[in-house]
C-alpha cells in the first residue's frame, strides 16, 4: 500500500466510519483498494500513473455495472485533506443507507435476500474535485 491508502485504511478500518470495508477486496478481474460490500461503495487512492487512464474508466464502468459507488481520490488529496475526503465517503454511505425510521427493525442481509438491491440508488461515480 502507498502511504496515502495506509492512512486512509487507519481510518477505514474496524468499523470507523460506521461501515465495515475491505481492503483490497476482488471484484471480478479487478482488485478495489478499499470496499463496502453491504452499501456497494468502491474507495480507489490514485497516484500520478492513474492521470487520464482508460483503464481505470473501464473499471469504473464495470462496476458500477454491478451496482457499486465508485469513489476515487488523488493520493495527495488524501495526506492533504484526509477529512474531507472521510468526509466525502460518510456522505455517500449516508446516501445509499438512509437513517431508518422510527419503529423500523434493521433486518440482516442474509433477511433481504435479492430485495437488498432493489433498495440501493443508481450507481454513480464521484470523483476528487481537485486533480
Amino acid at each position: 500500500m502507498s502511504d496515502a491508502e495506509r492512512l486512509l485504511w487507519s481510518h477505514l478500518r474496524h468499523n470507523r466510519l460506521g461501515v465495515k470495508f475491505r481492503r483490497q477486496h476482488p471484484i471480478g478481474p479487478y482488485i478495489a483498494d478499499f470496499a463496502c460490500l453491504g452499501h456497494r461503495i468502491v474507495v480507489e487512492v490514485d497516484g500520478s500513473q492513474h492521470r487520464g487512464s482508460g483503464y481505470d474508466a473501464s473499471r469504473d464502468a464495470y462496476m458500477r455495472s454491478l451496482g457499486w459507488v465508485v469513489l476515487r481520490f488523488w493520493a495527495w488529496d488524501i495526506v492533504a485533506n484526509l477529512e474531507g475526503a472521510l468526509a466525502e465517503i460518510a456522505d455517500c454511505h449516508e446516501s445509499r443507507c438512509p437513517p431508518a425510521k422510527r419503529g423500523d427493525r434493521p433486518t440482516s442481509g442474509r433477511a433481504r435476500g435479492a430485495n437488498y438491491d432493489k433498495l440501493l440508488p443508481p450507481p454513480t461515480t464521484i470523483t476528487s474535485p481537485v486533480m
